[in-house]
């Protein structure tokens, strides 16, 4: 795979430092100490940067610092990148339009690792001004188009604290000027790079050139063997793709009315271009629409319409997400907007974050062992051995219940994936094992999945120091996402062959959820949030649950009442109601119920439905 960049128009390299007194470009002058850019991944994060780098500001350290399967340095947990539209930042200075675009700009800047901003504008003494004001908290990339301050312009805002983690100053690469911006943050055992893009280009040529560099860019990061290189392309793509309808905003803005989700024949052809793209990245997809446009020269008159075109992908492959919590919204209605930012454009918010590795006791016991017939028969062999005394206090019961449920599943799934590897199950568990494996660093994890799954294990090696190294990338990625999609298959056949309640509607559009993410072609990330009042969302459980709670609270909080009256109503319109020959339900209508409820989602104990009717002859305590 060539490592060169597309023939683009006006390509300049910019390459640019919050540090002094460092070596120029990535490696410094010495050739050996660059990274290697040609065929092999561009980046072999797990060797150390240049002798000299080790004392630097913000160097991790030693070996045992490294954060293995993250792309972030050790720290930063949570990847933030917003992308926005200004709509002509830097222009009407002084203005109220200005001032609100600016306090807009300085909450992304504020509460995000990385901004992307479209569509700045602005004259050299404009940016070196805008550097100064936002200097103590990130350094600004920018790309201008030459001799025309009034138009395009983009830049890409990186936080301080993050971009003083780089050994070696960062580059910035102007792809198109104004249009099309690039920066690469290497760290010491990861590399992150950022595509800045506002995708309104004079020429097919340029765009064709672009859709191929971003697609060359995402295929060397998913070639890394240690899966610690991350592309992101943020902006403006200038044309749908279909997948959210465009909505017709009324005069006021406070309604829109569904118009179409059929792309346009302008962005079917620009679709076309950005097809070597789309087939190889993860759309992180939201559905909301993030700009309002006008339409003319219609049949039923002219109106102004909301669509979605400002978007995030990313390099992500399937085998790399369960271990990660991926999040993208946008913060306000696109209809409040102009009282917002004075702008018709919105925001995207992208969160990625380490999921963190539960402790093995902790880790929930998966559904389909729950449902298999080996789990029921270990389980029942391990009850029967223990003998629970019937006059055993039920608290202690359960705990005994609880240990041998678990203890059961350990052993099932030994049991099952040694009898049956070839399962879509069994391989679906391999694949995750490797990624938890990679993820976390666990070569013991690796070293089992490499002697129990031969076709996986011949894509990675495990040194004797316990680096785990992917041999044969594209063989790798390949085979996870053959076997994600058999299980996925498997998955649905059982779930279409389910009696149609609404949990085999919402088993559907979560198996939809996960196979979209393992897709060999326009692979998506989609995500479920809850809203605040003013229709902004949610992005951590804790603002959920506040937002529950604030939803909620006046309906089930105490309100005082006058009891009195109370009393009386009750005793004039209640029907009393005889509990006299009432009795707790049998054992076997929880066991009917546990039956009905397998498909739902375990506690915080890990322990599904399924799990406890596999022993329900145990339970009558």
């Amino acid at each position: 795979m060539s490592s060169q960049r597309p023939n683009l128009q006006a390509n300049l390299s910019q390459t640019c430092s919050s540090r002094p007194n460092q070596p120029q470009g990535n490696g410094g002058s010495n050739p050996q100490n660059r990274p290697n850019y040609g065929n092999t991944p561009p980046y072999s994060p797990h060797q150390f940067p240049p002798t000299d780098a080790s004392t630097d500001i913000g160097s991790s350290g030693g070996e045992e610092s490294r954060p293995p399967g993250w792309y972030l340095p050790k720290g930063f947990d949570v990847l933030t990148l917003a992308t926005w539209n200004a709509d002509a930042l830097l222009q009407t200075p002084g203005t109220p339009t200005r001032r609100r675009k600016f306090a807009t700009l300085e909450r992304l800047v504020r509460r995000n690792l990385i901004a992307v901003i479209q569509e700045t504008h602005g004259s050299p003494a404009q940016w070196e001004e805008l550097q100064r004001k936002f200097g103590n908290t990130c350094k600004i990339y920018h790309s201008t188009i030459p001799d025309q301050r009034g138009a395009g312009g983009i830049a890409i805002f990186v936080n301080l604290a993050l971009l003083n983690q780089c050994p070696n100053r960062p580059t910035a690469t102007t792809l198109i000027h104004g249009r099309a911006l690039e920066v690469e943050l290497i760290f010491p055992h990861s590399k992150l790079t950022i595509t800045g893009i506002h995708n309104h280009l004079d020429t097919p040529q340029l765009e064709t050139s672009l859709a191929e560099h971003c697609a060359r860019t995402t295929s060397l990061a998913q070639a890394d063997p240690y899966g610690t290189h991350l592309h992101i392309v943020a902006g403006d793509y200038n044309f749908r793709n279909g997948d959210s309808p465009t909505y017709r905003v009324s005069p006021d803005a406070n309604r829109r009315t569904e118009v179409t989700t059929e792309p346009s024949p302008s962005d079917r052809t620009k679709l076309k271009k950005w097809l070597p793209y789309t087939s190889v990245s993860m759309a992180h997809y939201h559905p909301d629409p993030t700009r309002i446009g006008h339409t003319t020269n219609a049949t039923d008159g002219n109106y102004a319409h909301a669509s979605s075109i400002d978007r995030i992908s990313s390099s992500l492959l399937g085998w790399q997400t369960p271990t990660l919590e991926m999040k993208i919204d946008i913060p306000t209605p696109v209809t409040d907007a102009r009282t917002t930012c004075d702008s018709d454009h919105v925001p995207v918010l992208l969160r990625i974050a380490r999921r963190k590795q539960r402790a093995k006791n902790d880790r929930p016991i998966p559904k389909w062992v729950a449902q298999h017939p080996k789990y029921k028969e270990i389980l029942n062999a391990r009850l029967d051995a223990a003998n629970i005394p019937k006059e055993t206090e039920p608290f202690q019961a359960l705990q005994i219940l609880k240990h041998e449920i678990r203890i059961a599943s350990k052993e099932a799934i030994k049991e099952i994936m040694k009898k049956d590897p070839t399962n879509p199950h069994t391989r679906m568990q391999r694949v995750l094992q490797i990624s938890r494996a990679i993820a976390y660093n666990d070569p013991q994890l690796a070293r089992i999945v490499k002697k129990a799954d031969p076709q996986l294990g011949e894509c990675f090696t495990v040194s004797e120091d316990g680096l785990i190294h992917i041999t044969n990338t594209t063989k790798f990625n390949e085979t996870t996402a053959a076997i994600a999609k058999a299980f996925h298959d498997q998955e649905n056949r059982e779930n279409d062959s389910a009696a149609t309640t609404q949990g085999k509607k919402n088993r559907t559009n979560h198996l939809k959820r996960l196979n979209d993410q393992w897709s060999p072609f326009s692979r998506k990330s989609v995500n479920l949030t809850i809203t605040k009042q003013d229709g902004s969302p949610t992005t951590t459980p804790e603002e959920g649950g506040a937002a529950l709670s604030d939803h909620w609270g006046q309906v089930f909080s105490h309100k005082d009442i006058d009891l009195c009256l109370a009393d009386a109503i009750l005793r004039r319109y209640a029907n009393p109601i005889d509990l006299q020959h009432v009795h707790i339900p049998s054992e076997a209508s929880f066991s009917a119920f546990l039956r009905h409820a397998k498909h739902s989602a375990p506690g915080p104990d890990g322990i599904p439905y399924a799990a406890w009717n596999a022993c329900s002859s145990h339970c009558s305590y």
